[in-house]
């Protein structure tokens, strides 16, 4: 069952800006497009690397043209095995992190999601999202005894996809109190509105990121609710999100009756439940998340 996003997810991963996608651009004699894929250049490095692995022999007739059918079969999510997931991991050095998602994933665990959906957010919004790639999300909100939320938490490491990289743009759809960055950078100018519900800051990072750099952000916002607003937590996906943490803390002397993970088709709908969560013994609701694209997920909850 989890054939499929295992495959779609590892074909972003060989796709996305960054050190996997440079190996085979470097073998590459055609130019293609962002998100695109070279069929041709990653078998060449996968058959160099079978090749060193005594796998493979250097003396067979085309070794490349032998391992098409099994990366294209692989990659279009019609035959993906652990041995082609393991010998791609080794032939483009992936992290460990990005191995177990895919292995995760092919073996359809329930503890690694991918959300994808339609949601393409308003034109200011989109805009904000250009010039990096997240490589990794945690979002930890916390919500007091009187129901309200009071603080939020984000981490997030980005790698620049433009060059040079020097600012970013926080977007949220609650007006926050304030925001404070803690680590990788300053908060520059006032919050200001978006549109449709979203607010926006800018963040100038410490220093400027040359394309393929990666940085670490956190940064807290403060929130001063005059009355309580809908019972919920999400995040907006619009650019590809990687490996996203989502967690809501409650007070455990009000602890909501049930919370659900949920999705919503855009930002003025109702939320659509998808599975209900545990409340933790620390009355917290956790969720993990390998990917988030054209998509709001987040926590819902009843009094």
């Amino acid at each position: 069952m989890g054939t499929q996003e295992a495959a779609d997810h590892l074909s972003r991963l060989l796709a996305a800006p960054g050190p996997y996608r440079r190996q085979w651009e470097h073998v590459s004699s055609t130019s293609v497009g962002p998100g695109e894929l070279h069929l041709p250049a990653i078998c060449s490095v996968l058959a160099e690397y079978l090749i060193e692995q005594g796998e493979m022999s250097e003396n067979e007739p085309s070794p490349k043209r032998r391992i098409r059918d099994r990366v294209r079969r692989a990659l279009s999510g019609e035959v993906l095995t652990l041995s082609t997931v393991r010998a791609l991991a080794g032939a483009f050095d992936f992290r460990g992190e990005d191995v177990d998602r895919v292995e995760a994933l092919l073996s359809g665990s329930s503890r690694v999601r991918v959300l994808s959906g339609r949601y393409a957010g308003s034109p200011a919004v989109s805009a904000s999202r250009r010039g990096y790639r997240s490589v990794s999300l945690q979002e930890h909100h916390y919500v007091g005894a009187d129901r309200l939320p009071y603080r939020h938490r984000t981490n997030q490491v980005i790698e620049a996809v433009d060059d040079p990289m020097i600012t970013y743009r926080y977007t949220f759809d609650a007006a926050a109190l304030t925001v404070d960055v803690l680590h990788g950078g300053t908060v520059t100018g006032e919050i200001m509105s978006l549109g449709d519900g979203m607010y926006a800051v800018d963040i100038a990072l410490t220093r400027p990121l040359r394309r393929g750099e990666t940085t670490s952000l956190v940064w807290e916002t403060r929130f001063a609710y005059a009355e309580p607003p809908p019972p919920e937590f999400r995040r907006i996906g619009i650019n590809r999100l990687e490996n996203v943490d989502l967690r809501v803390q409650f007070d455990q002397e009000r602890l909501p009756r049930e919370v659900y993970f949920a999705s919503w088709p855009s930002l003025d709908s109702e939320p659509v439940p998808e599975f209900e969560t545990p409340i933790e013994p620390d009355g917290s609701v956790h969720v993990f998340l390998s990917g988030l694209e054209h998509a709001i997920a987040g926590f819902h909850w009843e009094w």
